[in-house]
């Protein structure tokens, strides 16, 4: 099975028991361990967007936001290589 590399992403998803996606994490190569690296998402078991998270390199690093299953976002975070930078709430 061959793993993420640094030149393009691979993806873990994880699924609900009834098929719906319920995890998209995007994975690169990095010092030889795998990191997340890009836009994570979550999904409701209806397949609506609850959560999307960024990362670079293993790290959080821009916005996360949480939605409510209507589309309306709840909160939102901000962070610069791992540190919370920033809060909204709508």
């Amino acid at each position: 099975m061959r793993g993420p590399n640094k030149d393009r992403p691979e993806w873990i998803r994880e699924w609900y028991k009834h098929g719906q996606l319920e995890w998209d994490i995007p994975l690169v190569e990095l010092d030889g361990r795998f990191v997340r690296h890009g836009t994570s998402t979550q999904y409701y078991e209806d397949g609506a967007v609850k959560l999307t998270r960024q990362y670079k390199q293993g790290r959080e690093h821009g916005l996360e936001q949480l939605f409510d299953r209507q589309g309306a976002r709840l909160h939102e975070l901000e962070f610069h290589d791992g540190k919370l930078i920033r809060t909204t709430r709508p």
